[in-house]
């Protein structure tokens, strides 16, 4: 997720507008994932967008740890795992392109 806030944000040399566009994607990362809001919540005020949540890296990574600290009974380890490995080659991928790109520009 860092890589990905800090490879977007290389799209402009304004240090203001870089410090807002990582702000802007954490922001959407957290806002958008199970670490303030039950799922319950999210599905009663996200409607057909709660799977978003659900996908969220964040939210599997919370999962995962909630799980491990012994305050969730059951957890989908494999498919947490499975997802985070997609996010992560998705994410350095993207990150690997648009810091090329804008490097070179």
């Amino acid at each position: 997720m860092s890589s990905l806030s800090i490879t977007v944000s290389t799209v402009t040399r304004d240090f203001n507008l870089q410090a807002a566009i990582r702000s802007l994607v954490y922001f959407m990362f957290f806002f958008v994932s199970n670490v303030f809001y039950p799922e319950k919540a999210l599905q009663a005020r996200l409607g057909s967008a709660a799977p978003i949540a659900y996908y969220s890296p964040v939210s599997m990574t919370v999962s995962i740890y909630r799980y491990c600290f012994g305050y969730l009974q059951s957890v989908d380890i494999f498919f947490n795992l499975t997802g985070l490995t997609a996010w992560c080659l998705i994410s350095v991928l993207l990150a690997y392109r648009l810091y090329i790109r804008n490097l070179t520009r």
